[in-house]
């Protein structure tokens, strides 16, 4: 069955979403995690609407933007 997260994937609970776990295993909507800090502590059992994407990577890179000119200039 598919589910919305892949295993590998980074998730984070939703009421801890700070809390990187890491999908080890799936089976229709549970999933079995790992903490991320601590992988030798034992697998977390979450609900598919317990979790949520890991966003805290994205929202700490800083955003770039690119004018035309610049990428008219590197094309020459």
């Amino acid at each position: 069955m598919e589910g919305k997260f892949k295993v590998g994937e980074m998730v984070a609970e939703r009421i801890r979403p700070a809390q990187k776990l890491v999908v080890k295993r799936q089976a229709y909507n549970v999933y079995y995690c790992k903490m991320t800090e601590d992988l030798s502590r034992k697998e977390l059992v979450f609900h598919e609407r317990e979790l949520q994407a890991y966003e805290g990577l994205a929202s700490k890179l800083p955003v770039m933007t690119v004018s035309s000119k610049a990428v008219e200039e590197d094309m020459k």
